[in-house]
Protein backbone atom coordinates (compact mmCIF):
# COMPACT_ATOMS: atom_id res chain seq x y z
CA UNK A 1 0.00 0.00 0.00
CA UNK A 2 2.91 2.31 0.73
CA UNK A 3 4.37 1.80 -2.76
CA UNK A 4 0.96 2.26 -4.37
CA UNK A 5 0.16 5.50 -2.58
CA UNK A 6 3.64 6.95 -3.09
CA UNK A 7 3.76 6.04 -6.76
CA UNK A 8 0.28 7.40 -7.41
CA UNK A 9 1.01 10.61 -5.53
CA UNK A 10 4.24 11.20 -7.43
CA UNK A 11 2.71 10.55 -10.84
CA UNK A 12 -0.42 12.58 -10.10
CA UNK A 13 1.72 15.51 -8.95
CA UNK A 14 3.83 15.37 -12.11
CA UNK A 15 0.71 15.43 -14.29
CA UNK A 16 -0.89 18.23 -12.25
CA UNK A 17 2.20 20.39 -12.70
CA UNK A 18 1.99 19.88 -16.47
CA UNK A 19 -1.72 20.60 -17.02
CA UNK A 20 -0.99 23.97 -18.62
CA UNK A 21 1.44 22.35 -21.06
CA UNK A 22 -1.07 19.60 -21.79
CA UNK A 23 -3.78 22.19 -22.40
CA UNK A 24 -1.54 24.00 -24.89
CA UNK A 25 -0.71 20.73 -26.65
CA UNK A 26 -4.41 19.92 -26.95
CA UNK A 27 -5.20 23.44 -28.17
CA UNK A 28 -2.55 22.97 -30.87
CA UNK A 29 -4.18 19.75 -32.03
CA UNK A 30 -2.97 16.89 -29.86
CA UNK A 31 -5.64 14.25 -29.48
CA UNK A 32 -6.70 12.78 -26.16
CA UNK A 33 -5.08 9.49 -27.18
CA UNK A 34 -1.76 11.27 -27.82
CA UNK A 35 -1.89 12.96 -24.42
CA UNK A 36 -2.82 9.68 -22.73
CA UNK A 37 0.08 7.90 -24.42
CA UNK A 38 2.54 10.73 -23.65
CA UNK A 39 1.79 10.75 -19.93
CA UNK A 40 1.59 6.95 -19.64
CA UNK A 41 4.83 6.33 -21.54
CA UNK A 42 6.74 8.83 -19.39
CA UNK A 43 5.41 7.16 -16.26
CA UNK A 44 6.38 3.72 -17.53
CA UNK A 45 9.85 5.03 -18.34
CA UNK A 46 10.16 6.07 -14.70
CA UNK A 47 9.07 2.56 -13.72
CA UNK A 48 11.74 1.03 -15.96
CA UNK A 49 14.48 3.21 -14.49
CA UNK A 50 13.30 2.42 -10.97
CA UNK A 51 13.30 -1.30 -11.62
CA UNK A 52 16.68 -1.16 -13.36
CA UNK A 53 18.19 0.56 -10.32
CA UNK A 54 16.17 -1.22 -7.64
CA UNK A 55 16.56 -4.84 -8.68
CA UNK A 56 20.36 -5.03 -8.46
CA UNK A 57 20.28 -3.12 -5.18
CA UNK A 58 17.65 -5.44 -3.75
CA UNK A 59 19.75 -8.49 -4.66
CA UNK A 60 22.76 -6.93 -2.91
CA UNK A 61 20.79 -5.95 0.19
CA UNK A 62 19.02 -9.31 0.41
CA UNK A 63 22.42 -11.01 0.58
CA UNK A 64 23.18 -9.07 3.77
CA UNK A 65 19.72 -9.80 5.21
CA UNK A 66 19.94 -13.53 4.53
CA UNK A 67 20.23 -14.38 8.22
CA UNK A 68 16.91 -12.66 8.94
CA UNK A 69 14.96 -14.44 6.18
CA UNK A 70 13.03 -17.35 7.63
CA UNK A 71 12.83 -20.37 5.30
CA UNK A 72 13.65 -18.25 2.27
CA UNK A 73 16.65 -18.02 0.04
CA UNK A 74 18.09 -14.56 -0.43
CA UNK A 75 17.58 -15.08 -4.17
CA UNK A 76 13.97 -16.27 -3.91
CA UNK A 77 12.77 -15.83 -7.48
CA UNK A 78 9.10 -16.24 -6.57
CA UNK A 79 9.18 -13.35 -4.09
CA UNK A 80 11.10 -11.12 -6.48
CA UNK A 81 8.73 -12.00 -9.33
CA UNK A 82 5.65 -11.19 -7.25
CA UNK A 83 7.18 -7.91 -6.11
CA UNK A 84 8.06 -6.91 -9.68
CA UNK A 85 4.62 -7.89 -11.00
CA UNK A 86 2.79 -5.98 -8.27
CA UNK A 87 4.99 -2.92 -8.73
CA UNK A 88 4.35 -3.03 -12.47
CA UNK A 89 0.58 -3.38 -11.92
CA UNK A 90 0.52 -0.49 -9.45
CA UNK A 91 2.59 1.64 -11.83
CA UNK A 92 0.21 0.95 -14.73
CA UNK A 93 -2.81 1.97 -12.66
CA UNK A 94 -0.99 4.92 -11.09
CA UNK A 95 0.11 6.11 -14.55
CA UNK A 96 -3.24 5.59 -16.26
CA UNK A 97 -5.46 7.45 -13.78
CA UNK A 98 -3.57 10.78 -13.89
CA UNK A 99 -3.05 10.34 -17.65
CA UNK A 100 -6.77 9.92 -18.18
CA UNK A 101 -7.43 13.00 -16.06
CA UNK A 102 -4.85 14.94 -18.10
CA UNK A 103 -6.45 13.86 -21.36
CA UNK A 104 -9.75 15.37 -20.19
CA UNK A 105 -8.24 18.86 -19.81
CA UNK A 106 -10.28 21.54 -21.57
CA UNK A 107 -7.66 23.61 -23.44
CA UNK A 108 -9.84 26.71 -23.64
CA UNK A 109 -10.49 26.76 -19.88
CA UNK A 110 -6.79 26.23 -19.16
CA UNK A 111 -5.74 29.09 -21.45
CA UNK A 112 -8.37 31.43 -19.99
CA UNK A 113 -7.37 30.80 -16.38
CA UNK A 114 -3.61 30.98 -17.01
CA UNK A 115 -3.93 34.46 -18.61
CA UNK A 116 -5.50 35.91 -15.45
CA UNK A 117 -2.50 35.31 -13.23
Amino acid sequence: MLVASGLYGTLAYRVQRRTSEIGVRMALGASRANVLWMVTSESLLMLGVGLALGLPLSFIVSRFLQSQLWKLSYLDTFSFSIAIALTFLVAIVAAFLPARRAAEVDPMWRCATSNRS
